[in-house]
């Protein structure tokens, strides 16, 4: 260590120098690490997301029988009536199944000799199993409703999940960020400080010494007067 360093607080302010490159270089490698970090999950996250869109797709399936079913209800107005009445289709064994019963109203209307009240007969036999044809056909529709809300209901959790982890790592990003930048800062501060409170020392000691060096040669003129 030269005297003049010592005097004046030279040796501090190199190190000063040397602790702020240190603290610039741990802030930028940490920075690094934080970028590659974020790039790397933030993608999973929204792979995370994504795959929930299958099970909403289900879901929305699901949805096209309960819509048809609201409208048989007539939820949806006259029109969602009609649309439901136009998408009805009777099952494959409907018109056989229609056909015996009305044969058999017949036969047994002619074995009593109904007359003029087997047209009657007829026709409310057909009516009752086309009632009866509609009702089973909503009852199927009906089937969907309890399917689509655990589907939908399901990707939306895991969705909302996904977006929850995702400002949470925006949140945490942030946080970390800001950390190193305060280290940085702080150990760059404390170094400063370091720094004036040895150029405060170091001037000390120098006005000091001066002061004692000129009473010993103040005394030794004396003496060798």
């Amino acid at each position: 260590m030269a005297l003049f360093d010592a005097l004046t607080g030279g040796s501090a302010e190199d190190a000063a120098a040397k602790n702020a490159a240190l603290y610039q270089q741990y802030g930028t490698q940490s920075q690094s690490a934080l970028d590659k970090g974020f790039a790397g999950a933030m993608p999973e996250l929204t792979n995370a997301v994504n795959a929930y869109t299958p099970l909403s797709n289900l879901g929305a399936k699901y949805g096209a029988g309960t819509n048809t079913y609201m409208d048989s209800l007539g939820l949806n107005g006259a029109a969602g009536n009609a649309n439901a009445v136009n998408a009805f289709q009777a099952s494959p064994g409907y018109n056989w199944q229609r056909d015996q019963a009305i044969e058999a109203t017949a036969r047994n209307a002619n074995r009593f000799g109904a007359g003029g009240n087997e047209l009657a007969a007829v026709t409310d036999r057909a009516n009752n199993l086309a009632n009866q044809e509609y009702g089973n056909w909503q009852n199927r529709l009906a089937g969907f409703v309890n399917p689509e809300q655990s589907a939908v209901s399901g990707a939306a959790a895991g969705q909302a999940a996904g977006y929850g982890a995702k400002a949470g790592l925006w949140q945490n990003d942030a946080t970390n960020r800001i950390a190193v930048l305060g280290n940085v800062a702080s150990g760059t501060a404390n170094s400063n400080t370091a720094v004036a409170n040895a150029e405060l020392a170091a001037s000390g000691n120098f006005w000091n010494g001066l002061t004692k060096l000129g009473g010993t040669i103040g005394g030794a003129a004396i003496m060798a007067m």
